[in-house]
């Protein structure tokens, strides 16, 4: 687009350098926010990392779960994600949750085969 000189104002063009000028600034300021937030999201993501390995260490199993659940927000909110550090927890209660389905089912096959017996 080609402005003519006649149709552009000498002091419009300073206001509008100006407004550009003030626009490039607020947005290295947000720029530089966005900084301070995600290392206070990463300083609150550690904070409730420990928290939570603590509290399941003290047997409070609520509190685990609720600083479990902070860090999980926390870490959907940043800008990078983090691999959960409660999956070795997840692995050990699925793998627990496996091998008790398999003690049941162990003790049904064997007293439905006691039963055939008695008969």
């Amino acid at each position: 687009m080609v402005l003519r000189k006649e149709w552009v104002d000498e002091k419009e063009i300073k206001q509008l350098k100006l407004q550009v000028e003030n626009l490039r600034s607020v947005a290295d300021n947000a720029q530089e926010d966005l900084g301070i937030a995600e290392a206070e999201i990463e300083r609150k993501k550690e904070e409730a990392r420990v928290k939570a390995i603590t509290n399941l260490g003290r047997y409070k199993f609520m509190n685990f779960g609720y600083w479990a659940a902070v860090w999980i927000h926390l870490n959907q909110l940043s800008g990078k994600k983090d691999p959960s550090p409660f999956k070795d927890f997840v692995d050990l209660a699925r793998r627990n949750m496996t091998y008790e389905k398999y003690k049941e089912d162990r003790a049904k096959e064997e007293q439905q085969t006691n039963k055939g017996e008695d008969e």
